[in-house]
């Protein structure tokens, strides 16, 4: 099972948000959490402030108890890490960035 985040990178302070729903696929997880956050940003924000928060998308596979990170911000404060941690060792090739 998947569980869907979304990253948000406004003003240089990057956040991440957890989905409560678990999918079956990483693709139906993330097209959903797309769906459900256009639709809270629709309600609650204008298109500026949307527009600045530079979204990213992902899904982390979960165990049988649906949870990899505890419930919360620290869960959250760590799931943000281990992110960033994968994002810098997939942009270094033998020492250059990309």
């Amino acid at each position: 099972m998947w569980r869907p985040y979304v990253i948000t990178n406004i003003y240089g302070n990057k956040r991440v948000m957890r989905d409560t729903k678990l999918y079956k696929t990483k693709d139906e997880a993330i097209r959903a959490m797309k769906v459900k956050n256009k639709r809270w940003m629709e309600l609650n924000y204008d298109k500026q402030y949307n527009k600045a928060s530079n979204f990213e998308y992902g899904a982390i596979e979960v165990g049988k108890d649906g949870y990899k990170y505890k419930k919360g911000i620290s869960g959250n404060k760590k799931l943000l890490s281990d992110i960033n941690k994968m994002q810098k060792s997939s942009s270094n090739f033998f020492g250059i960035k990309f």
